[in-house]
């Protein structure tokens, strides 16, 4: 039971529909953990419930978003309405679109910059907006149609950065090539094929798997390939293989441009089947300190990118909400 101290605190109101792992609830577990971070809010989630709830899921659920959970929303007129994605449409089911309670509109994908969606309709909706890119807040706001200021807060990663000393020590794993094609399976089995074709040792990944074991997955491999959308809105998964210090191939999703140096920290590759192989026959006909040299650029990068960063910026922005409102 939170303390009388809290329960008199303004609050922040969350909302998730939880059925499986993916970036975008990662990010969104992040905020709310932010706001437990600031002394002047107290955090409220609630989640969708459905029929079937699997124990792993409910477990997994709870260690993104730590904290008891309640039924409903039941704010005050001082609290805050932290809203992702579609989570207008909860709002609108519980009677509150019409509230005056300022929100806070987390903006994750450039495809809410997109003609003739839903998505684009919310942006409509007076708010506060967290872009977690330049490039998704250059996206939304040429629609010319953004209602309320536009705050850009780069994406932090959450994992202990690799030790650049180990960076200098052979090892076995650092030409073990693993695929990371969840996203588009239909090109990743295709490539497969395309490396099998050439005797190129690989392991597809075309599972969304949990947080923990995809983690340890990426351990054993030295050069990872990760295959984003077409368009993504920061695309975490390629700056997470750089924290740790993995050899990073991926493709442009416009995103992950601010991070996603080619030759500087990583290999892009374009999204074809040739230029996904020849980036990967590159990655392991490279010599040692290329290799290396783009490995420790990667975790430069991704120090760049700290959720200490992440936190203080939003923290910056709530302790700043009047001046924005």
């Amino acid at each position: 039971m939170p303390d009388l101290d809290t329960q008199q605190k303004p609050k922040i109101w969350f909302y998730r529909d939880y059925q499986q792992f993916s970036g975008g609830h990662l990010k969104h577990a992040h905020y709310f953990r932010n706001t437990q971070s600031y002394p002047d809010f107290s955090p409220r989630i609630c989640f969708e419930k459905h029929a079937a709830e699997p124990p792993a899921i409910l477990q997994e659920r709870s260690e993104l978003w730590q904290g008891d959970s309640i039924k409903n929303w039941t704010p005050e007129a001082e609290d805050i309405f932290f809203i992702a994605g579609t989570d207008w449409r909860y709002l609108d089911k519980q009677g509150l679109a019409e509230r005056l309670n300022t929100r806070i509109n987390l903006i994750q994908h450039v495809r809410h910059a997109h003609e003739n969606t839903e998505l684009l309709s919310y942006l409509k909706r007076k708010a506060i907006r967290i872009c977690v890119s330049q490039e998704v807040a250059d996206a939304i706001h040429d629609t010319g149609i953004v209602n309320g200021p536009v705050i850009v807060i780069p994406n932090g990663v959450d994992l202990k950065l690799q030790a650049t000393a180990a960076i200098e020590n052979d090892s076995e794993t650092d030409k073990k090539i693993l695929i990371v094609g969840y996203k588009n399976q239909d090109f990743a089995s295709q490539l497969s094929e395309r490396l099998g074709q050439k005797n190129i040792e690989y392991q597809l990944n075309l599972a969304l798997r949990g947080r923990a074991d995809y983690l340890e997955q990426l351990d054993e491999f030295g050069i990872v390939l990760c295959l984003p959308h077409a368009e993504e809105g920061f695309y975490l998964p390629a700056l997470e293989t750089m924290a740790l210090g993995k050899l990073t191939i991926t493709m442009d999703c416009i995103g992950n441009r601010s991070f996603c140096l080619p030759n500087n920290n990583c290999l892009v590759a374009e999204y074809t089947l040739e230029s996904a192989v020849a980036c990967i026959q590159n990655a392991l006909s490279l010599e040692k300190s290329t290799r290396n040299t783009l490995r420790l650029n990667g975790i430069k990068t991704a120090k760049t990118f700290s959720m200490q960063q992440e936190t203080e910026k939003y923290h910056h922005l709530l302790k700043n909400l009047a001046d924005l409102c």
